[in-house]
């Protein structure tokens, strides 16, 4: 069995007859009658017989809800990779070149290394360059100490 709501009171009701239907409960005629299991029923264009009595637009769509707090992102970045590359950076700086920095960023730079080499985080770029710039100060420093050796 077929049932049509009406567009005027949104009253379900199954047509008498084929063709247009008229809504026992307001009256209201419609001229092309959809059933319910349709996704939107057809309406007369405004002004013409048919066309609903009421007036106004549709209210928009409810907004899609956020995101889960946490929800999956893909792989986190690794923190001692983070770490190398940050310590290699306050090393590598001019005329500040520390060793300590120097070395820890390379220490970083290795674990966060191994621990990029799963695919479970990632960061691998950051943690080779933290490794390539505490290299860097670290062998400028051992070529000032070898060089300069007679001179401290």
């Amino acid at each position: 069995m077929v049932r049509i709501i009406c567009p005027n009171c949104s009253h379900a009701f199954s047509p008498a007859s084929a063709g247009p239907a008229a809504c026992p409960k307001c009256n209201y005629v419609m001229a092309g009658a959809v059933p319910v299991a349709t996704a939107s029923p057809v309406f007369a264009p405004a002004g013409t017989a048919g066309a609903p009595r009421f007036s106004g637009t549709m209210a928009p769509p409810a907004p899609a809800p956020p995101a889960p707090v946490g929800a999956y992102g893909g792989p986190k970045t690794s923190g001692m990779a983070v770490t190398s590359m940050v310590l290699g950076i306050v090393g590598i700086v001019p005329f500040f070149m520390i060793v300590i920095p120097s070395l820890l960023a390379v220490i970083f730079g290795v674990v966060g290394t191994v621990q990029t080499r799963t695919g479970l985080v990632k960061g691998r770029g950051m943690a080779i360059s933290g490794i390539v710039m505490g290299a860097v100060v670290l062998i400028g420093w051992l070529v000032v100490v070898f060089v300069f050796a007679d001179e401290f």
